[in-house]
């Protein structure tokens, strides 16, 4: 027998009813973001045959050298989010300024993007990945970091790994399975050891390579 299978959308469904004031718009956006993410990741899978590789012979705002990668995704994640009635603007690495959703269509979130993070390491079939945060409009473009609704991030590789973690519902990862086309929940409760200083790979990478540096004057 086949077993139902605990999807990303069935958790957040879960979580809405939970919340006394939920107006559904937070769970149309990240479904937005799902949805956009699967249509990535089928990209990615096919990228030399669709002709995705390559520069596109523009740079972006922080004067890195733009992939034709970068401008699919980005058009895609701006065009789905701005047409699903949950967001206001949008921030994104792609773009020079923020880009709003029609007034008829204006949500209450603010969204802010890396659409292909790592995209210049494409052609070597190393794994990428989406950047998204959450705030509300309320607040305007600078907010600090305390106010944020929701983030997280999609690895693409030879599976879809989307982490989620965000203030309204606990942290989980999700699993992206190509031949069932949903993001199913696996293990909760994700966190990093409170003892632990280094938030990420790259302070801890750099502390590493200063040692190392150290050793070698020596």
């Amino acid at each position: 027998m086949i077993k139902h299978i605990h999807t990303l959308t069935d958790y957040l469904l879960q979580e809405e009813q939970r919340a006394t004031n939920a107006s559904g718009s937070f769970l149309l956006l990240l479904t937005r973001i799902e949805n956009a993410a699967k249509l990535i990741a089928n990209q990615i899978r096919a990228l030399g045959l669709v002709e995705l590789l390559g520069q596109t012979g523009t740079v972006n705002t922080f004067g890195e050298e733009v992939q034709k990668l970068d401008t699919f995704a980005n058009q895609l994640l701006v065009d789905t989010l701005l047409t699903s009635g949950a967001v206001y603007a949008i921030a994104s690495e792609e773009l020079e300024q923020p880009v709003f959703a029609p007034s008829s269509q204006a949500g209450e979130y603010l969204v802010y993007l890396d659409p292909i993070d790592g995209s210049s390491n494409i052609d070597t079939n190393c794994p990428v990945g989406t950047i998204f945060s959450v705030y509300h409009k309320d607040g305007g473009f600078l907010q600090p970091g305390h106010r944020q609704v929701a983030s997280g991030y999609v690895m693409y590789g030879s599976s879809v790994c989307s982490s989620i973690p965000q203030a309204m519902v606990s942290r989980d990862l999700r699993l992206t399975l190509p031949l069932a086309v949903l993001c199913t929940l696996i293990p909760t409760s994700l966190s990093l050891r409170k003892e632990r200083s280094i938030p990420s790979m790259k302070p801890m990478k750099h502390s590493m390579m200063r040692a190392q540096e150290l050793t070698l004057l020596r």
